[in-house]
């Protein structure tokens, strides 16, 4: 697994600029690994959302974009990406319907809440990026750990930028 998080302040900062540099850094990541492409392959969409290359089955791969970034993730297994702004004290009401009781009790008592509420947000969204909760259909039902044997989270905090992200490869 290979993931790239790029600070995104381009003048185009809207979701298509957004979405347009998360295609370029997928490019650039796929040839960091060794595939020789001059641009990306067809993408679209599988039954549950997932994008896909149908032309290699055999790269799996996520993108993902907040306001302050811009992520890829490549691996040769299913893999989920999420990078997130960090919240800000009005979003931590939305506690009560995107987390368990457990999940909720870990953000309240944690040294900075909107700090942690962001984390465990990035490592829900990697987890069902992933492809491994298909069916979820609420946030609840994912949740923000699985056993190892499962599937590896490499997720971080990055203050000076003011993200969290995370990445979630099923083993």
């Amino acid at each position: 697994m290979d993931s790239l998080i790029v600070p995104f302040t381009g003048a185009d900062n809207d979701h298509k600029g957004r979405s347009r540099t998360a295609r370029l850094l997928l490019l650039r990541l796929l040839r960091r690994n060794g595939c020789c492409l001059e641009c990306l392959p067809e993408i679209r969409r599988d039954a549950a959302g997932k994008p896909f290359f149908p032309s290699r089955p055999d790269i799996h791969f996520s993108i993902s974009h907040c306001r302050r970034a811009v992520m890829a993730a490549v691996a040769s297994s299913p893999v989920g990406c999420d990078v997130e702004d960090i919240v800000s004290e009005d979003d931590l009401d939305a506690l009560c319907i995107a987390f368990s009781e457990e999940e909720y009790e870990s953000i309240m008592s944690s040294k900075d809440p909107r700090v942690r509420m962001t984390l465990l947000w990035t490592r829900k969204e990697a987890l069902y990026k992933s492809g491994l909760f298909p069916d979820a259909g609420d946030p609840r039902q994912v949740p923000s750990s699985v056993g190892s044997s499962i599937a590896e989270i490499d997720s971080r905090v990055d203050l000076p930028l003011g993200v969290c992200w995370s990445v979630a490869t099923l083993g």
